[in-house]
């Protein structure tokens, strides 16, 4: 009966660490500079290009991302949403602000693929 008992315990800690795993990775991924914006699916963030600094009037920071076959309403869409549930406020299709901040999008077309970039500066700019 005690081997039982036992077996039961390790076969449900498993099943919880399984289940935490999974969970996990439904859990957006955010820029490595703009660790607050998340990357859209199907863009993959290019790390070379990045930049983040903080001074005093706030925080400039870049980021890039790339990806095929991106459309580019999909793109400001998904963005439009998502930054609407973390504060950002939509002031123009591609342009956003934050309390002092303000966040840019541009989308550029390459041969092979599209970049989607992103820039943040203090708002009094």
């Amino acid at each position: 009966m005690r081997i039982l008992h036992y077996y039961l315990i390790i076969l449900a800690a498993i099943s919880l660490v399984v289940w935490v795993d999974k969970s996990y990775a439904a859990d957006p991924e955010f820029f490595e500079s703009l660790y607050d914006i998340p990357v859209m699916s199907g863009l993959t963030e290019v790390k070379d290009m990045s930049l983040s600094f903080d001074k005093a009037e706030g925080r400039i920071a870049y980021a890039t991302a790339i990806g095929e076959n991106i459309n580019e309403s999909n793109v400001l869409t998904f963005y439009s949403e998502a930054l609407s549930q973390m504060g950002w406020h939509k002031i123009a299709p591609n342009i956003f602000t934050r309390e002092q901040e303000k966040l840019e999008i541009f989308l550029e077309k390459s041969k092979t693929s599209e970049l989607v970039k992103f820039s943040i500066s203090p708002a009094t700019q």
